[in-house]
């Protein structure tokens, strides 16, 4: 309740704060902030991250001090002091200390995939071309998979209503940060691993190997009967049969000499966690 009674103190002050501002557009400046706080949340960040959202330009832009922004709490003001850019601070060392910052990368990433789409709106191709430029130098990669969509879409051309609205591609999974995304698939693939009794030996006569054309995956059958995926926590048991619903059209069977040079390359590449014992793949 406290929370939300401060996310209430925010959209005030920030709306009183950028008031009179516009954005290039010429729609109230403060409908951008509120659009990033939408987003954080679709991310799945709380109201923390929230309040965050709706104040990352006061400081930068209106006059507000960092007295103000405190009453938020220590955390909000330390994001939204690092998404304000220090004039004449390069940009790479600016994305470096966001990134961290669990809650200024947040913020930032929502920002940022606001600032991408509402280009199509500016009136100035020019400048757009040369933001996105930028923005692909300095973000791509780091922030979230949607973000890099946006940015990926843009440069082909794809900048029009019909694509971006509403927000095509801001859902949960796509919207998390790529650290967070890491940290969760990390957690889930230790939980099965260790949990997993059923290791495979490359070399039993009886198995059978096949490519995934389409996920790019190497699946093992068990003379048809009994599946696995090998994926970067080792080999996981599936539910499935790769020949119901013409799905064997992308799979053709591979050697087990081939599984197990693609093991190696795969292991000097990083791709296993550490706790992978390879030699049980």
């Amino acid at each position: 309740m406290k929370e939300q009674h401060l996310f209430n103190e925010a959209v005030a002050y920030a709306a009183m704060k950028h008031a009179g501002q516009t954005r290039k557009d010429g729609t109230p400046y403060i409908y951008h902030p509120l659009k990033v706080a939408e987003l954080v949340k679709e991310a799945g960040y709380d109201l923390k991250y929230q309040i965050a959202a709706v104040l990352h330009d006061t400081l930068e832009d209106t006059d507000a001090t960092e007295d103000e922004i405190r009453l938020f709490g220590e955390d909000v003001l330390e994001a939204v002091r690092l998404v304000t850019r220090p004039e004449g601070m390069d940009e790479g060392e600016y994305v470096a200390k966001i990134l961290e910052n669990r809650m200024a990368s947040a913020v930032k990433n929502a920002d940022k995939i606001h600032n991408m789409i509402d280009l199509r709106t500016c009136g100035n191709p020019e400048w757009a071309k040369k933001y996105t430029k930028k923005v692909r130098r300095y973000y791509f990669g780091k922030f979230s998979s949607t973000l890099d969509i946006v940015i990926s879409d843009i440069e082909t051309g794809k900048n029009n209503s019909e694509i971006f609205g509403p927000y095509y591609c801001c859902t949960k999974e796509l919207m998390m940060l790529h650290a967070d995304t890491r940290s969760k698939r990390y957690k889930e693939h230790k939980e099965w691993y260790f949990g997993n009794t059923e290791h495979l030996d490359v070399m039993n006569p009886k198995l059978e190997y096949w490519r995934d054309e389409v996920s790019k995956l190497y699946f093992c059958s068990l003379e048809f009967e009994n599946f696995w995926a090998l994926l970067d926590g080792g080999w996981m048991p599936i539910d499935f049969h790769p020949f119901e619903g013409g799905y064997a059209s992308n799979m053709h069977a591979v050697s087990r000499e081939w599984i197990k040079e693609e093991i190696k390359r795969l292991q000097t590449e990083g791709w296993f966690h550490d706790f992978v014992d390879v030699t049980k793949l």
